[in-house]
């Protein structure tokens, strides 16, 4: 009941507004939205409509984009009470997906159906998700992935690749040696990102070249460009990253670039100093005396909350208040009488 009220608190209150018509969608028994399937929701839908997802306990399981719908769900890890994030299997995205979004969802892996090269991916994109594999197998123009926790990336190593990702956690949770991001063959942009490992040897790039990095935090990560485990990363701008508890400097002997800051603690409000699995309590936010602040390429922080994104940790819609508490006062109400609810809230960051 609480996060019935709360999902559609936001609806109320005009969080998302559009002329397309918006679909509801929950599995949650009791629920009250329109559909119950993510597929029956997106069948239903028209291209720029919007599906609006209630989190639940209950996976919705894999589907098949095939329009350009925006998905929206209540962010990775809500804060609000008694929310629930929106758990995914897989998502299959297709030519047709062109111009649509995957916003506030929790997915095991978004990759696309067919791997065919000669096919374009345009305007899409994937923002204040939890993703543990995103793979790319075809030419992509104007694609963001943006405010995400993301586990590895896989391109094509196609030329002509057109994509950013900015302001994003890359979690290196496999054992070592993995990559985080591998295959990239054009101009993509990895821009604000903090890189982190939990497994000593990990390592961010592999075969990756062309591509742009500046103002990343990369932390217990094998940066080096060659040796035993064949990391290749090379012709690539890399200009004003920091890098702690690496193993190599930036930018690398086969890259350009420069103001790299080599060996800089980037004095996390709270993380810990060695590599350690990821907690929802860590604070990723710099403290007042981190050498990281004013020392990205356009004068912000290097890392996740620089430059012009505003990320968000919880991946709540920005501007929603999230509430933290929810009393009913009046056990009893008689018929016409009214309940009485007593609720306070935080704003978004």
């Amino acid at each position: 009941m609480k996060t019935s009220f709360l999902f559609f608190a936001a609806l109320l209150c005009g969080i998302i507004q559009s002329r397309a018509t918006q679909l509801t969608l929950s599995n949650d028994v009791g629920g009250t939205a329109q559909y119950t399937t993510i597929q029956a929701a997106i069948q239903a839908a028209q291209p720029n409509d919007t599906i609006l997802v209630q989190g639940s306990p209950i996976s919705y399981g894999d589907f098949e984009l095939n329009k350009a719908v925006s998905i929206i769900g209540p962010g990775h890890h809500p804060t609000a009470l008694g929310a629930y994030s929106a758990v995914f299997g897989t998502c299959y995205t297709y030519q047709s997906s062109s111009g649509a979004r995957l916003i506030g969802l929790d997915l095991a892996m978004c990759r696309q159906a067919l791997q065919d090269p000669t096919q374009l991916l345009d305007n899409f994109i994937i923002r204040n998700c939890r993703l543990n594999t995103l793979s790319f197998y075809m030419l992509t123009s104007n694609c963001i992935v943006e405010g995400n926790f993301l586990g590895t990336v896989e391109m094509n190593s196609v030329i002509g690749c057109e994509m950013i990702y900015r302001n994003n956690v890359f979690l290196n949770v496999n054992q070592s040696p993995y990559p985080q991001i591998s295959n990239v063959n054009s101009a993509v942009i990895f821009d604000h990102n903090n890189f982190m490992s939990i497994n000593s040897g990990c390592y961010p790039f592999e075969n990756v070249r062309q591509a742009t990095i500046s103002n990343n935090i990369f932390q217990f990560l094998n940066l080096s460009t060659s040796g035993a485990m064949s990391n290749s990363f090379y012709n690539c701008n890399v200009m004003n990253n920091a890098a702690f508890a690496c193993n190599d400097n930036l930018p690398g002997a086969n890259n350009a670039g420069s103001g790299n800051l080599n060996g800089t603690y980037p004095d996390f409000v709270n993380y810990p100093g060695t590599p350690a699995a990821f907690n929802w309590a860590f604070d990723l936010h710099l403290q007042a005396n981190s050498p990281l602040l004013g020392a990205a390429t356009d004068g912000t922080q290097i890392g996740i909350y620089g430059g012009n994104y505003i990320f968000h940790a919880s991946g709540e819609p920005i501007g929603m208040p999230s509430m933290n508490s929810l009393n009913i006062s009046n056990v009893a109400v008689p018929v016409n009488g009214m309940l009485n609810v007593n609720f306070t809230a935080e704003p978004a960051e």
